[in-house]
């Protein structure tokens, strides 16, 4: 009994001396004052602010509820800033003997193989052959930022294309391997096909206005299936990566319920594009 009477009065005791140092407004008044009214005023003040408070707090949980909420991720964008920069890329450029720098090199995507960078300058011209005459770059692959779970293996593809050409990866040119110096030759091979009135080959003025890039056939091919799909499905296929050339819309899915591969590109060529 005893021992009940001395914890209840050590408890009490406890309670007294946090409210006296509280610093909640009005509890250490309330528990301080000497008369009774005083602390009965105390008491209507307390209340009345944490009855201030919580009105005042639901007002605005019930505002932030009012606003829809909307998420949206720039894929593009994330992609580029976890990809490898040209800053970081590039350890040293040079051209015909004479030093490149970042801003030569333009950037594009690549769902295959993310950041891709092109080197196009008419301002860098060689007219001799040879080793030391050409592009030649020492690069830093990071090869220490790699994500081992998610990558079979590291190294940089390489697409030699015509200038004003949009560069396929996927597709063309080939991989160099790290750690290993390479030197490539190239022959060039031109073709010029007769327009009218010698042929009916068109000299591609048109797909420059409509694209802004030099024609070619995988070009012609890849944005003739993309128009294609978005006129009968309205998304782009999940798999392109000529997506700035053409509005933007969702991506094809399976959400959409667009098979995307039933579409033939070559008829869709000949269909809409019967001259290219």
């Amino acid at each position: 009994m005893y021992n009940d009477k001395t914890s209840s009065s050590s408890l009490k005791e406890m309670l007294k001396s946090m409210a006296e140092n509280s610093s909640i407004h009005g509890v250490s008044r309330w528990v301080t004052s000497k008369y009774w009214y005083q602390r009965v005023l105390w008491i209507l003040v307390f209340l009345g602010a944490t009855g201030g408070m919580s009105y005042q707090l639901s007002l605005l949980f019930k505002s932030f509820r009012s606003y829809p909420v909307k998420a949206s991720v720039d894929l593009s964008d994330t992609r580029e800033k976890v990809g490898h920069s040209i800053s970081d890329l590039i350890v040293s450029c040079a051209f015909n003997g004479n030093e490149c720098y970042e801003n030569n090199f333009t950037l594009f995507q690549s769902l295959e193989y993310g950041n891709c960078y092109t080197f196009q300058d008419s301002s860098y011209i060689t007219k001799r052959s040879g080793p030391l005459l050409g592009l030649r770059l020492n690069l830093n692959i990071e090869t220490n930022e790699y994500v081992a779970d998610y990558m079979d293996a590291f190294g940089l593809r390489l697409v030699i294309h015509e200038p004003g050409t949009f560069p396929f990866p996927e597709e063309e040119g080939f991989t160099l391997n790290p750690r290993y110096e390479t030197t490539i030759g190239m022959r060039l091979v031109s073709y010029r096909r007769a327009s009218e009135p010698h042929g009916q080959c068109e000299s591609g003025k048109d797909f420059i206005k409509m694209f802004g890039i030099r024609y070619t056939i995988p070009a012609c091919l890849k944005l003739c299936r993309q128009r294609e799909i978005i006129k009968q499905c309205g998304c782009i296929p999940s798999n392109s990566n000529v997506n700035g050339f053409l509005p933007l819309l969702p991506l094809c899915s399976n959400s959409t319920g667009v098979n995307v591969d039933t579409l033939s590109c070559r008829q869709c060529q000949r269909n809409k594009m019967p001259n290219a």
